[in-house]
């Protein structure tokens, strides 16, 4: 059979107090019984205590683990070997100090051949952008200029076929002869299309004044009046095919000139089209040049080779005591390799019960024993408690009674030479008050009407005593004891630390006194 240990609950210094009005009541009855029994002799072996000021204190007893406040777990994701290791457990090191070396022959050789690919890269690029750019600010500036040869070599044509169209025209209009019909047809479609070039010229000559390109309203207006221009073109066209058999010599020689003109204006056009063309292909050369001399994506991984040539020396994050080595010569680099954590700095980390959470505050003292140095005392106070209790395995927080809440106690002691790792016993004072006087828990008696009083031993004839009932004000209460106070109370006074068989008026017996010990042999 197993037997369990039962925790009873913890009373409230109230309830403690209904129980004892209770007892006291009781037990008034099994007093007179008693007196009359030894013939008002009085009851021996009453309990007192000197009274005199005293330090009280109301308490929160704990226990716990010493840890350091600043550990640091010193890890890497190298794949490297370790190479050498500096430092054993217990050793000091400061924050920089290194570690462990992994063999790093490989990535190094790695890390200077991706270097130079980046930096011939880099150079490359560098200068097909500068040809690019180049070639388009000379192709723009040409143009700028009027200095591109194919588009000189098709206006120098349209000049001389306009000169071509201008003489045969005159000599048209000095010889017409009686084809009337045939020429009203022909100068209809020539006025239109005569209108339909002007308008074109008119949209040109807007596109040069805005600039290259021509985009919008502009562009658009260019478009529609060469669209009209050939619709212009092909309808006299038809007209030539129709009449042209009835024209004469002359007006053929017109036609043919016109025809000419035509032609050399198109190739005029198709040369500014072209010319257009190669300035934004140069344009768009130079853009993708730079895109190409973007590096970022190569930069980058090499900065992450570096970095992972930078962190296969391992070095210590943190100024602290070596308190663990994981890393083995000739293994892998990679995982938790060392533990290092500052040893001047310590913490107890222990949780608090639900009932006593509210009493404690981030700052109070305490006062702290370990089991390997007994009875020795260390300062210490509350420097965090959490705002949520403990949850449970599964993340949830305690509903049951057992709710605790994590709390750390930062030692302050210094040079206290205690270590990581000891078990300890801590005493947080929750409430402390100097030179008062104070009464064991029992002492104090409350009447029916509310008040409280004590119960003061007065010298009587051949060493006995009186008890008498003395009003008193209760301040702070602490575990075992009750702070009093009254007008009527001095340092030296006998207090009754047993209530329970004694009544205000009564004859007493001390417990230490000579009687006491005659009545118990009788």
């Amino acid at each position: 059979m197993i037997a369990e240990k039962v925790k009873m609950p913890k009373l409230s210094k109230k309830a403690k107090k209904r129980i004892i009005t209770c007892t006291v009541i009781a037990a008034a009855a099994v007093v007179i019984f008693m007196m009359i029994r030894s013939g008002g002799k009085g009851v021996g072996g009453v309990p007192t205590m000197t009274l005199e000021p005293m330090t009280l204190a109301n308490t929160v007893n704990l226990t716990g683990t010493i840890e350091s406040d600043e550990s640091m777990n010193v890890y890497s994701t190298s794949t490297e070997l370790v190479k050498e290791i500096n430092v054993e457990v217990g050793d000091r090191v400061e924050a920089g100090d290194i570690l462990a070396q992994l063999d790093t022959q490989e990535l190094e050789l790695t890390v200077a051949k991706t270097r130079a690919s980046v930096n011939q890269a880099a150079q490359s690029a560098q200068l097909s952008l500068s040809m690019s750019e180049k070639a388009y600010n000379n192709a723009k500036q040409n143009l700028e200029d009027e200095l591109n040869s194919a588009l000189l070599s098709a206006e120098a044509n349209l000049r001389r076929a306009q000169q071509e169209l201008n003489d045969a025209r005159r000599d048209y209009n000095d010889n017409k002869d009686d084809q009337e019909y045939a020429d009203s047809i022909m100068q209809q479609a020539e006025r239109k299309l005569d209108r339909a070039r002007d308008a074109m010229k008119d949209a040109e000559r807007e596109w040069k004044k805005a600039g290259e390109p021509a985009t919008g309203e502009i562009a658009e207006k260019y478009e529609k009046a060469e669209e009209e221009y050939q619709a212009a073109y092909k309808e006299w066209m038809d007209a030539d095919t129709e009449y042209g058999g009835e024209v004469s010599g002359i007006k053929k020689t017109y036609r043919n000139a016109r025809i000419d003109y035509e032609n050399a204006l198109a190739q005029r056009d198709a040369a500014q089209r072209s010319v257009q063309e190669a300035l934004e292909e140069a344009k768009d050369n130079v853009t993708a040049n730079k895109i190409r001399a973007d590096l970022t994506a190569e930069q980058l991984d090499l900065q992450l080779m570096e970095k992972r040539l930078e962190d296969a020396t391992i070095k210590s994050p943190i100024s602290g005591t070596v308190t663990a080595v994981y890393a083995k010569q000739g293994m892998p680099g990679s995982g938790l390799l060392f533990v290092v954590e500052n040893t001047d700095d310590l913490i107890i980390k222990t949780t608090i019960k639900e009932y006593d959470v509210a009493s404690v505050q981030q700052g109070m003292p305490a006062t702290i024993k370990t089991d390997g140095t007994g009875e020795e005392v260390f300062d210490g106070e509350v420097s965090m408690i959490s705002p949520v209790a403990v949850k449970d395995a599964q993340g949830n927080t305690k509903t049951d009674a057992g709710v605790e809440f994590d709390t750390q106690i930062k030692i302050t002691s210094p040079n206290s030479g205690l270590k990581v790792g000891m078990h300890t016993r801590m005493t947080i004072i929750v409430q402390q008050k100097d030179n008062v006087y104070g009464v064991p828990y029992d002492a104090v008696v409350t009447n029916p009407d509310g008040t409280n009083s004590i119960y003061i031993a007065q010298p009587a004839e051949e060493g006995k005593y009186i008890a008498v009932a003395v009003p008193v004000t209760v301040g702070m209460e602490s575990d075992f004891y009750s702070e009093i106070s009254s007008d009527q109370i001095k340092d030296g006074d006998l207090v009754i630390t047993d209530t329970s068989t004694v009544i205000p008026g009564s004859e007493i017996i001390l417990a230490n006194s000579p009687i006491t010990s005659e009545a118990a042999v009788e």
